[in-house]
C-alpha cells in the first residue's frame, strides 16, 4: 500500500492538510503506522512530493521550471534556480531517509499531476535553455538526479517507486509527449527506480477514456522497461484485470477509490465473490480529500 502525498519541504505551505515528513520529529509517529501495517503482514510505501509552493517572508511564493502560469494558481511561477533545485533534491533524499528510519518499505517519488517534478517533464511548463530543458533527456535531468541522491542515502535494499504523468491534460497542448514519458521512465529505471506507477490528468480528457484510463501508455511502457509497471485509474473488476494480464506485459494494478468504497474488496474477491466494485467513480472522496465514500454512512478509517 501507498500513503497519500507527503510534503518534504520544511518551508512549504500545508493548506491541503496532508502528511509531512520534513522533520526528524515525525519518524517515531510514523513508526506507529508502519508497525500496524507490518503486524498485519502488509507493506507500505511513503509517497514524497514537492508541489512547488513555498513560504517566503510570510508570503506564498510559487516556483516552477520557468516563468509561466502556474497550473493551480492564477499567477506566474518564479523560475527555480539551480541552487534551489539542489535544495529540493536534498529535501527528497532527507525525507526518504526519514521514511526508511520510520520502517517504511520504500518511498515513491511523486512526479505526476503537474507538481514541480512533473512540470519539469512537460514542455508546456519547462521553457528552460540550460541543462534542465530543451530536450526530453534534459527535462528528465532534475528527476534523474533526485533518484540518484535518494538511492545513495537509502541503499540498494530499499524500494524506490515513481509516479508520473503519461498525459498532462487536454488543456495543455504542449504537455508531456509519449516520447518524453517513455524517455523519463527508461532513465528512471537505469538510475535505480524499482517500480513505475503510470498516471495522468484523466479529468480533462475529452472524450472520456474507457477504463482503465492509462491502459495504452502503461502497455507501451511495459514493453520497454524490465521493472514492474503499475496500471491504475478506473479498475473496478476482476475480469478486466485478467484480460489485461493475458494480453500484455502488465502484471500489477493499483486501486484506490474502490478501497474507500469497500475496504474489504480484495478479501471479497479472494474469497470468490467476483462482483464488480460498488464504486461508481463519482469522485466525491477525491473532491473532499476524504476517506469517506458517499455510498457509505460509516467512515472508513483507512489511514
Amino acid at each position: 500500500m501507498y500513503t497519500g502525498a507527503t510534503i518534504i519541504n520544511p518551508e512549504a505551505s500545508n493548506s491541503l492538510n496532508i502528511f509531512k515528513i520534513d522533520k526528524d520529529e515525525y519518524i517515531n509517529e510514523y513508526k506507529k503506522l508502519t508497525k500496524i501495517v507490518h503486524k498485519n503482514k502488509g507493506n507500505i510505501i511513503m509517497q514524497l512530493t514537492e508541489i512547488g509552493l513555498n513560504l517566503e517572508s510570510g508570503k506564498q511564493v510559487l516556483y516552477g521550471p520557468s516563468k509561466v502560469k502556474n497550473p493551480f494558481f492564477d499567477e506566474i511561477s518564479n523560475e527555480i534556480s539551480k541552487e534551489q533545485i539542489l535544495k529540493v533534491q536534498d529535501n527528497f533524499a532527507k525525507a526518504a531517509l526519514r521514511a526508511k528510519k520510520a520502517e517504511f518499505d520504500g518511498i515513491e517519488i511523486h512526479s505526476a499531476h503537474l507538481n514541480l517534478l512533473s512540470q519539469f517533464l512537460s514542455p508546456e511548463f519547462n521553457k528552460r535553455n540550460d541543462e534542465y530543458g530543451g530536450s526530453d533527456e534534459n527535462r528528465a535531468k532534475f528527476l534523474v538526479e533526485t533518484i540518484r541522491k535518494i538511492r545513495k542515502v537509502v541503499g540498494e535494499d530499499f524500494i524506490i517507486s515513481l509516479k508520473l504523468n503519461s498525459y498532462d491534460g487536454d488543456k495543455y497542448k504542449n504537455g508531456i509527449t509519449e516520447n518524453g514519458f517513455l524517455t523519463a521512465c527508461k532513465l528512471a529505471e537505469q538510475n535505480g527506480v524499482d517500480i513505475i506507477n503510470v498516471s495522468g490528468d484523466w479529468d480533462q480528457q475529452k472524450p472520456k477514456p474507457k477504463n482503465p484510463m492509462f491502459l495504452q501508455a502503461t502497455k507501451k511502457l511495459a514493453e520497454v522497461v524490465k521493472i514492474p509497471v503499475v496500471l491504475l485509474g478506473g479498475i473496478r473488476d476482476i475480469e478486466t484485470m485478467e484480460e489485461i494480464l493475458n494480453s500484455s506485459n502488465i502484471r500489477y494494478f493499483g486501486i484506490v477509490r474502490p478501497l474507500i468504497c469497500e475496504p474489504d474488496i480484495i478479501k471479497r474477491w479472494k474469497n470468490g465473490d467476483r462482483a464488480k466494485s460498488k464504486c461508481i467513480t463519482c469522485n466525491g472522496c477525491s473532491r473532499n480529500h476524504s476517506t469517506t465514500c458517499v455510498l457509505n454512512k460509516k467512515k472508513n478509517n483507512i489511514y
